[in-house]
C-alpha cells in the first residue's frame, strides 16, 4: 500500500514539474530584454509551448462565452488596458480599452501588419491587408477610390435594389426561409456585380463558396493536412486566382473593358508617376473587398433582424422613418444621400455592430519597443485590438449589453471607443459600400415583409463571426 501512495505521489511530482517545465518554456523562449528603466510587460501568462493559450480561447469562443476569456485576465490591481498572452502560435499583447486602441490604430510607426503568415497567405501578400508603408498608401490611393466614390456607389445602389427585392419575392413564395446563407447569397451576387460585373447563377455561387472556405479558415487552427479549414482554403484560394487571373486576362484583351465596374476602374488607375497595379495587386485587392463586402455584412444584416424582432419598439420607430422614403423605393429613385440621411437606421446599425462584433479583434505587430500605459510591448510581438471587450464597456456604453439605438442620439464616444470598422491609415475602406447594402435591404424588408424566427431562443455560435446557430430560420411574410 505504501509503495502505490510513493508511486502515486512520484506521479504527481512528474506531471507538476512537466507542467511548471511547460510553462516556463514560452516564458524562456519569448524573453524580452529591454532598455534599462523601461516598464515592465503588461500582466498575464503564455501558457503551454507551441499552443498557448489558443485552445483556452477556442473554448471560451466555442463555448459561448467568448468574454469570459479577457475578463478572466482583467481583475488584477495592475490591469492597464492590456494583457499579455499567446495565441495562434504568436506571443501576443491584447488591448482591450480605448486609449490604447487608439494609440496603436493610429501609430503606424510604431505598429505595423500583424495578421499571422497562415492568414496572409489566404489573402495574398499583394493586398492591403498584408502591404505596409508607401506600398500600402500606393495601393489604398489605386484602389479605395473605385469602391467608395459617389459614382461608383450610385451605379451599385441600382443593383443592390434590384437583387434585394428578387431575393425578398422569393423569400415569401417559400414561406421559411434560413436567412443566414441567404443573405451571403444576396451579398456575394452583389459585391461580385459590383466588382466583377458577374451576373447572379450558378458560376457565382461556386465563386462565392470559394470566397466563404477562405473566411472560415481564417480563424482556425494553421493546420494544412488533407481535409483541415486551413487545407481546402488553400485548394480554394488556388482555384480563385485561376479564376480571377482568366478575367483580368479577358479584360486587357478588350472583353468587356467598357463594363461599369471596380475591376475596370482599377486596372484604369494610375499613380504619380503614370504607374498601374500589378495583376497580383488587383486579384488580392479584389478578394479582400468580396471577403469585407460579402461575409461581414451578410450577417450584419441577420443581426439586424434579430434584434429589430426583439425589439417592436425599434422596428416601429424605423418602419415609420422609412415610410418617409416610401414613394422614392417604389420607382426606384433612392438615392445614396438618402439612405445617408435616415438617421435611426443609422442609429440601428451602429448598435448592432457595437453589440455583435463581427470582427470580434484585429491584428497589428510591434515594430520596436513600445511604451504604452505603464507597460512595454516587446518588439516583434502581435497586438491584438479586442473590439468586443472595447464596445461592451460599461464606462463607454452604459448597460453594454442592451440594443439600444437610441444611446447614439447623445452618445459621442471619442476616439478609439468604437471602431466596427477600425481606424487610421488601415481603417476598412468599404464600411460606406457595407451601410449602403445593410440600408437599402432593410429599408424594402422593413415596409413590405414581416418574419417570425422559428427558434427564437436558438444559441449563438462565435467564429468566425458570432451567428445564430440555426442561421436565422424564419418564417416570411408579405405584408397584406
Amino acid at each position: 500500500m505504501m509503495e502505490l501512495m510513493m508511486m502515486l505521489l512520484g506521479g504527481l511530482v512528474t506531471i507538476f514539474c512537466a507542467y511548471a517545465l511547460a510553462l516556463a518554456f514560452n516564458v524562456v523562449r519569448y524573453r524580452p530584454f529591454f532598455k534599462p528603466g523601461a516598464a515592465g510587460m503588461p500582466p498575464g501568462s503564455l501558457g503551454l509551448p507551441l499552443l498557448g493559450q489558443t485552445l483556452e480561447f477556442l473554448r471560451c469562443f466555442n463555448g459561448g462565452n467568448p468574454d469570459l476569456f479577457w475578463r478572466k485576465r482583467t481583475g488584477s490591481s495592475h490591469f492597464k488596458g492590456l494583457f499579455r498572452t499567446h495565441l495562434f502560435g504568436q506571443p501576443t499583447i491584447c488591448v482591450i480599452t480605448p486609449e490604447p486602441a487608439k494609440s496603436v490604430l493610429m501609430n503606424d510607426k510604431q505598429f505595423g501588419v500583424g495578421w499571422p503568415k497562415s492568414f496572409t497567405k489566404l489573402l495574398g501578400g499583394k493586398s492591403f491587408l498584408s502591404m505596409a508603408g508607401e506600398s500600402h498608401k500606393r495601393l489604398r490611393r489605386l484602389t479605395v477610390p473605385s469602391l467608395t466614390n459617389s459614382n461608383s456607389l450610385k451605379c451599385m445602389l441600382s443593383d443592390m435594389q434590384t437583387l434585394t427585392n428578387d431575393t425578398l419575392n422569393n423569400w415569401v413564395n417559400r414561406g421559411e426561409v434560413v436567412v443566414l446563407p441567404e443573405i451571403l447569397k444576396l451579398t456575394f451576387n452583389i459585391i461580385a456585380k459590383a466588382l466583377l460585373s458577374c451576373e447572379p447563377g450558378a458560376d457565382v455561387d461556386i465563386f462565392g463558396m470559394e470566397v466563404s472556405l477562405l473566411s472560415l479558415a481564417a480563424r482556425s487552427l494553421a493546420i494544412n493536412l488533407p481535409g483541415t479549414p486551413y487545407n481546402r482554403a488553400l485548394k480554394a484560394r488556388r482555384k480563385l486566382n485561376l479564376r480571377l487571373q482568366s478575367i483580368i486576362k479577358e479584360r486587357r484583351e478588350g472583353v468587356h473593358a467598357s463594363n461599369l465596374d471596380v475591376l475596370n476602374t482599377m486596372m484604369q488607375s494610375k499613380d504619380e508617376d503614370g504607374g498601374g497595379l500589378e495583376d497580383e495587386e488587383i486579384m488580392d485587392t479584389i478578394l479582400a473587398f468580396m471577403l469585407a463586402g460579402h461575409e461581414t455584412t451578410a450577417h450584419a444584416i441577420v443581426w439586424v433582424m434579430y434584434f429589430l424582432h426583439k425589439h417592436p419598439q425599434a422596428w416601429q420607430k424605423l418602419k415609420e422613418e422609412q415610410q418617409i422614403y416610401e414613394l422614392k423605393g417604389r420607382t426606384g429613385s433612392l438615392s445614396v444621400s438618402d439612405f445617408k440621411g435616415m438617421d435611426f437606421m443609422s442609429r440601428v446599425i451602429d448598435e448592432t455592430l457595437r453589440i455583435v462584433n463581427l470582427s470580434p479583434f484585429t491584428f497589428r505587430k510591434a515594430l520596436e519597443d513600445v511604451e504604452l500605459n505603464e507597460s512595454t510591448i516587446p518588439k516583434g510581438w502581435s497586438v491584438q485590438l479586442w473590439f468586443r471587450a472595447i464596445h461592451l464597456d460599461p464606462a463607454t456604453f452604459p448597460d453594454p449589453y442592451t440594443f439600444n439605438p437610441d444611446r447614439w442620439i447623445d452618445c459621442k464616444p471619442k476616439l478609439g471607443a468604437y471602431v466596427p470598422f477600425g481606424a487610421g491609415a488601415r481603417g476598412c475602406p468599404g464600411s460606406d459600400f457595407a451601410k449602403l447594402q445593410i440600408s437599402a435591404l432593410m429599408h424594402h424588408m422593413i415596409l413590405s415583409y414581416r418574419w417570425e424566427p422559428i427558434n427564437p431562443q436558438a444559441k449563438i455560435k462565435y467564429l468566425p463571426h458570432p451567428r445564430p446557430r440555426d442561421g436565422y430560420a424564419v418564417r416570411f411574410f408579405k405584408n397584406e
